[in-house]
C-alpha cells in the first residue's frame, strides 16, 4: 500500500511517498504556491509536477495508481487536490488534513504535544495536543495580522525607511538596501517611483516584495543597524506572546478541533493578556517550544528575543529550532496513528538527511 504526504506553502511545495512499512520511496519538490493569489491552473500545475516527480519510481515497486491516504497541509485545498489527482488518474482512498503548526511539530519534534511558533511568509502560534486538539493564535494574514512573519518584518522595514525619508525617523541602512532591492541605485529616491514599485497591481507581487525585504532587514541587523535590530527583536517578542497565549489558553481549559481551532475570541474573554502561569496548572513537565518556518533561519536576533521573552514566563521551557521539512508531518502522523511511538524512532532515521530547504 502507498501513501502521500503533501505540504504546500508559499516558499516550498513538497510531496513524499511512503508505504505501509514506513519506508520513504519518493520525493517531489516545486517552488511555493500561493493559494490565495495565484491562478488555479498555476497551482494545479505545481501540484501535478511535484506529485509526478515523487511517484515516478513507484511503478517498479508495484504501484497501480492508488494511494490509500493523502495527508495534506494546504489551507484545506482538498477539492483542488482531488481535481489534480483526477487529471493525473490516481485513485485516493482518504484525505486527511493536517494543520500547519501540527505538521511542523510532528516533523520537527517527532511528537504530538508542544508549543509551536510558526513564522514564514505568514505566522501563527499554537499549542498542539494531538491531531484534533489544537489551539491557534494569530494567523489573520497581512496587513491586519501575521505579526512576526517575514511579510510583517518586511513591511516594518519599509515603514522605517519611509519615516527616514520623511525626516521624522532614524537614519538606517535599510534605505540603501531598499533602493538596491527595487533596482534604484541612485542617491535620491523618487517618491512617486517608490510608490509605484511598492504597490504593484498584483497582490501576490506586493507581498513578495515584503517577504524579500525581510531578508534585507536581517542583513542590516547583521551590519549592526539599530533600526533593523529593533524590528527583529519586536518580531521575536510578538511570536513569543502569541505562543505563550496559546499555551495559557490550553491550561485555562480551552480546547480546539480542526473545525474550530481559532480560539482568539475565547482568549479575550479569559484575559490572556496576562501571560503569567499557574505552575500547578501544567504539572511538573513543561512542553517543548518549537520555532518553525523559514523566517527563523540565520536570524539569531529574532530567535534570542523570542527565547528571552518565553523564559520570563516559562524558564524551564526548552526552545527547539528543528530544520526538518514540514512535509514529513504526514509520514510521522501515519506512524503514530498506525504503529505508535515505538515504531517512530527507527523510521525517523530516514528523515534526518532530508532537511528543510
Amino acid at each position: 500500500m502507498f501513501y502521500l504526504s503533501i505540504h504546500g506553502g508559499n516558499s516550498n511545495f513538497d510531496v513524499i511517498a511512503f508505504n505501509e512499512n514506513c519506508e520513504i520511496l519518493g520525493r517531489g519538490h516545486r517552488s511555493g504556491i500561493d493559494n490565495c493569489f495565484e491562478p488555479q491552473q498555476t497551482v494545479l500545475r505545481h501540484i501535478s509536477e511535484a506529485v509526478i516527480e515523487c511517484v515516478v519510481d513507484l511503478y517498479s515497486l508495484g504501484f497501480s495508481g492508488r494511494f490509500e491516504c493523502v495527508y495534506y497541509c494546504m489551507v484545506d485545498k482538498r477539492n483542488l487536490l482531488k481535481e489534480c489527482f483526477l487529471q493525473i488518474g490516481y485513485d485516493i482512498g482518504e484525505y486527511i488534513l493536517l494543520e500547519e503548526p501540527y505538521c511542523y511539530l510532528l516533523a520537527g519534534g517527532l511528537t504530538e504535544t508542544g508549543c509551536v511558533a510558526l513564522s514564514s511568509t505568514g505566522s501563527c502560534a499554537a499549542f498542539c495536543n494531538g491531531r484534533n486538539d489544537l489551539l491557534i493564535t494569530g494567523g489573520y494574514g497581512i496587513p491586519v495580522g501575521d505579526e512576526g512573519s517575514s511579510a510583517y518584518i518586511g513591511i516594518r522595514g519599509i515603514n522605517m525607511v519611509t519615516r527616514s525619508i520623511g525626516g521624522w525617523g532614524e537614519k538606517t541602512i535599510l534605505y540603501d538596501f531598499l533602493c538596491e532591492s527595487l533596482g534604484n541605485n541612485t542617491a535620491q529616491v523618487d517618491t512617486v517611483r517608490l510608490l509605484q514599485l511598492l504597490y504593484p497591481d498584483n497582490n501576490y507581487a506586493r507581498r513578495l516584495i515584503y517577504v524579500k525585504f525581510a531578508r534585507q532587514v536581517v542583513r542590516a541587523a547583521g551590519c549592526g543597524d539599530a533600526v533593523a535590530i529593533s524590528i527583529l527583536e519586536e518580531a521575536g517578542e510578538l511570536m513569543a506572546r502569541q505562543t505563550l497565549c496559546a499555551y495559557r489558553l490550553y491550561l485555562s481549559g480551552a480546547r480546539g478541533t480542526q473545525n474550530d481551532i481559532c480560539m482568539n475570541h475565547r482568549g479575550r474573554e479569559q484575559g490572556v493578556v496576562d501571560l503569567s502561569f499557574d505552575r500547578s496548572a501544567h504539572g511538573k513537565q513543561t512542553p517543548g517550544v518549537y520555532v518553525c518556518g523559514s523566517t527563523w533561519k540565520n536570524n539569531p536576533i529574532m530567535l534570542n528575543a523570542f527565547r528571552s521573552f518565553v523564559s520570563r514566563y516559562l524558564p524551564e521551557a526548552q526552545c527547539v529550532e528543528p530544520h526538518r521539512a514540514a512535509v514529513y508531518g504526514g509520514f510521522v502522523c501515519f506512524i503514530l496513528e498506525t504503529y505508535g511511538n515505538n515504531a517512530l524512532k527507527e523510521a525517523a532515521v530516514q528523515l534526518d538527511p532530508l532537511q528543510e530547504a
